[in-house]
């Protein structure tokens, strides 16, 4: 259950183009979902799981699309691995990486879209060693496209995808919600958007809100720290 929500707002509502957002799937009820949503030609851009009880349920987004979408999860590093290369040569692209523990197991989901940019896929960094690939990889010419917080042997590492690009980006960790809301208004005014964003139980034992920003000028929306009906109200407000 979400506590008191928070939301920042640039003006306008959403897009045109046709979504569907569903919650409280199981596994094989979002396999199931993903199958089903396919003959319509939309395809997942984003898996989100979460706990109810002791049991792992998961949110996820779709969009109206052209292109494919592949959906992959394990419970070791390895594994994951060669999925990446194996998408990677037939030109799938990963978009949205998830770590979790369901039951005493860890989960690596990965969803992967058809695209043709060169993307680079690495784990297990603390956060100084992350941002030293980061801006190692930035001079390189990529751009995060996501960034995902993890335990591993008691441990925070941090996980994230790279695409070629050369737009602006920004990446920013705060201790706060109400800091994290000011940082998101400032970079909006600077034609940035948010492409990514991690709560969770960071350095210190404490709450971290963490966030990757892009080029864009497309209307915008943020809301926080809501329940799930909250959510689902909002998210119908901001679509019409």
């Amino acid at each position: 259950d979400g506590g008191n929500a928070t939301g920042a707002d640039t003006g306008g509502g959403g897009g045109n183009n046709v979504t569907e957002t569903w919650t409280d799937l199981t596994w094989d009820g979002l396999t199931d979902k993903r199958n089903s949503l396919q003959r319509n030609d939309l395809f997942l851009v984003d898996v989100e799981p979460y706990r109810v009880g002791r049991s792992v349920r998961y949110a996820a987004v779709w969009f109206e699309s052209g292109s494919g979408d592949r959906l992959y999860r394990t419970g070791n590093w390895t594994d994951f691995q060669e999925k990446w290369d194996d998408y990677a040569d037939d030109n799938y692209r990963l978009i949205d990486l998830e770590v979790y523990i369901d039951g005493n197991n860890t989960r690596i989901l990965g969803v992967w879209r058809q695209r043709d940019k060169p993307h680079i896929f690495r784990a297990n960094f603390n956060w100084v060693t992350f941002l030293e690939l980061q801006r190692d990889l930035s001079d390189r010419g990529y751009r995060l496209l996501d960034v995902e917080p993890y335990s591993y042997n008691s441990d925070l590492r941090y996980a994230a995808v790279w695409e070629e690009a050369s737009d602006e980006e920004r990446i920013w960790k705060a201790s706060s919600e109400d800091e994290f809301v000011q940082k998101w208004k400032d970079y909006s005014s600077q034609d940035l958007r948010l492409v990514d964003m991690e709560i969770y139980t960071g350095e210190g034992n404490s709450k971290k809100h963490l966030g990757i920003w892009r080029d864009g000028d497309d209307r915008h929306k943020l809301w926080l720290e809501d329940t799930w009906d909250g959510f689902n109200s909002k998210r119908k407000t901001f679509e019409r």
